[in-house]
């Protein structure tokens, strides 16, 4: 039995895999002059752990600094009785963006979180009060009276708490400046609609009137019952006929009279003609909310 074999198939090595996704660059040295290859996987920013951990804070306040947009972990932080009968919270602040935030074995902490893209994790924790905003909070394990509070208003914390986070920048009570989507259990059974139409990028630019429409809003002595910011390319055309050719819509719902409203921000109201669909486009956004 004989075999026959191509030179070629033993010049294979040449053409090492690596080779194939190796990051090429302008003025980059050839192997010959002795220098190392680069590759992607060599250029991709080195993570530092310690950026995104933070564990046995113990009766003591710590704002952590990081980086926008890692996971954070929070872990073995508790307070202690400093005095008879008395305890001292650990307090733990980190106010940058996160893709998710896990909390492990915590007791009488009080958290405060930046906006979280996905899920905070609660597990085997106790007595502690967590400030976030994040798409699922999900909690394993864990006790207090009750286990979470869905608050339409800023939550009341303890004098001490309440001092702490000023020192540290953090202020719980709502301002006219403030534009967020918010929801308040504020009853009316004939609120007032109007909204503003924009591009979806730049973000602020729309924003920035909605501001505007805020601080009239509340010197007119009117008051918000919800927000939404919607990006119009991801509904039905049915549910928004009052868009038009728009990208993007921010939606006011009020209560009170339009009487005394002055803005130097053009708006407009929502019509007869339009509240049928209006109100499928409030059900589908509040469904989306909730869920």
């Amino acid at each position: 039995m004989s075999c026959c074999f191509s030179k070629k198939l033993f010049n294979r090595g040449a053409n090492r895999r690596e080779d194939c996704y190796r990051v090429k660059e302008t003025g980059e040295a050839k192997p010959e002059d002795g220098e190392a290859p680069k590759y992607s996987w060599d250029r991709r920013e080195k993570v530092d752990p310690a950026d995104f951990t933070v564990q046995d804070i113990h009766s003591k306040t710590l704002r952590k600094e990081g980086k926008e947009g890692g996971p954070l972990q929070i872990e073995n932080c508790t307070a202690s009785n400093y005095l008879a009968c008395r305890w001292r919270d650990a307090t733990i602040l980190f106010l940058h963006q996160t893709s998710q935030v896990i909390i492990d074995d915590c007791r009488r902490c009080t958290i405060v979180l930046g906006p979280t893209q996905g899920s905070v994790f609660v597990r085997d924790s106790a007595n502690c009060t967590i400030l976030t905003s994040c798409q699922q909070l999900r909690t394993r394990d864990s006790v207090g009276k009750p286990n979470f509070v869905v608050s339409a208003e800023p939550l009341k914390m303890s004098e001490g708490q309440d001092e702490i986070l000023k020192v540290n920048t953090v202020i719980l009570k709502a301002t006219p400046a403030d534009f967020i989507p918010r929801f308040t259990a504020m009853k009316d059974d004939d609120p007032t609609y109007l909204y503003i139409l924009g591009k979806s990028e730049p973000v602020d630019e729309l924003g920035d009137r909605a501001i505007e429409i805020l601080h009239a809003v509340y010197k007119a002595g009117m008051k918000v019952m919800a927000t939404y910011d919607v990006e119009t390319k991801n509904l039905d055309a049915t549910l928004i006929p009052f868009a038009r050719m728009s990208e993007r819509l921010i939606l006011f719902q009020l209560s009170g009279s339009l009487a005394n409203l002055e803005c130097d921000v053009d708006f407009d109201l929502i019509s007869e003609n339009d509240m049928e669909p209006l109100q499928k486009l409030l059900i589908h956004l509040n469904g989306r909310k909730s869920g």
